[in-house]
């Protein structure tokens, strides 16, 4: 939720010489600590002028949610918006389920590996990205360069390979999903269908532009990143 914004609310009584002063207009006493104001104006039915008592009702109306800063909170509804309306992206993101984290031991070098997929669907893992584009590049361009220049290439492939082994967890009851068997997208993944890896790369700043693109997994980019992944897992079993 968004925090409050005092600037919004510039008449309300914050202080204690805005609660005295506002006691003395309707003739009330103005001895007593800042708590004992609140309770005679309230009781003069004036709690709504109170910065005080809109912040308490505020932070019980959004118990349990972060308070973020009003200019972040319209830069991140803004950027979804950007998402939801486009035909494509609008799509990455349902049908599947978010934050999804497989654990797995690698037959081949001995070591034990884990992701956590941005968004796991039956057929594709999306992830999303953002991109400052500060050379000022068309803005294809600029997510094409980005995906070699970050190695984004070894995490799409790294990520695919941890997929591999869903299929085989599910039906082994390996899952700590409530209900397996009647849920409608943990069956689609035991059907284990061949994913493709998905950017959605979202330029930052004001115009919150964004694009996707996918990895088939026999694209070039993914096969030169797996030799990678294979050295850093020789390093990791060496050191560990």
């Amino acid at each position: 939720a968004a925090k409050l914004d005092p600037d919004l609310y510039p008449n309300y009584l914050r202080t204690m010489e805005d609660m005295k002063a506002k006691c003395r207009e309707i003739g009330l006493p103005v001895s007593g600590k800042k708590d004992d104001l609140i309770e005679r104006l309230m009781e003069a039915g004036l709690g709504s002028e109170i910065w005080d008592v809109i912040a308490e009702i505020y932070a019980k109306e959004n118990d349990g949610k972060s308070f973020l800063d009003p200019d972040l909170m319209s830069s991140i509804e803004l950027a979804a918006k950007m998402i939801e309306a486009d035909p494509v992206l609008s799509k990455a993101f349902t049908g599947g389920a978010p934050q999804v984290v497989v654990v797995w031991r690698c037959p081949v070098i001995g070591v034990d590996c884990k992701m956590r997929a941005d968004y796991l669907k039956p057929h594709e893992i999306n992830d999303l990205k953002t991109i400052a584009n500060e050379r000022g590049l068309p803005f294809r361009l600029a997510v094409v360069n980005e995906i070699p220049r970050r190695r984004y290439h070894v995490q799409a492939q790294f990520y695919l390979e941890g997929a591999s082994h869903i299929a085989q967890f599910l039906k082994e009851g390996m899952s700590d999903c409530a209900n397996p068997d009647s849920d409608p997208f943990l069956k689609a993944l035991r059907a284990d269908h061949a994913k493709t890896f998905r950017f959605v790369v979202q330029c930052t700043g004001p115009a919150k532009q964004a694009m996707s693109i996918r990895l088939p997994a026999d694209c070039s980019l993914l096969r030169s990143a797996q030799a990678e992944i294979e050295t850093h897992k020789q390093t990791y079993r060496l050191y560990m």
